[in-house]
């Protein structure tokens, strides 16, 4: 997602049109979306380990 971010950045940089430029900011919007929601399952992954049980039964 970095190098997404940071080749977006360089990306609006450039010489843009106005449409151009609105396209390349609903990308980094779509970035720092989907970052958000990777950083909240990783965080969600984490606490779920810590919260678990050590052990495992199966129920039938």
């Amino acid at each position: 997602m970095a190098a997404l971010k940071v080749q977006t950045e360089v990306l609006a940089l450039t010489n843009l049109d106005d449409t151009q430029q609105q396209r390349v900011r609903n990308i980094e919007h779509s970035i720092n979306r989907t970052t958000h929601l990777v950083d909240h399952l990783l965080t969600l992954s984490h606490l779920n380990r810590l919260t678990a049980p050590p052990y495992t039964a199966a129920i039938s």
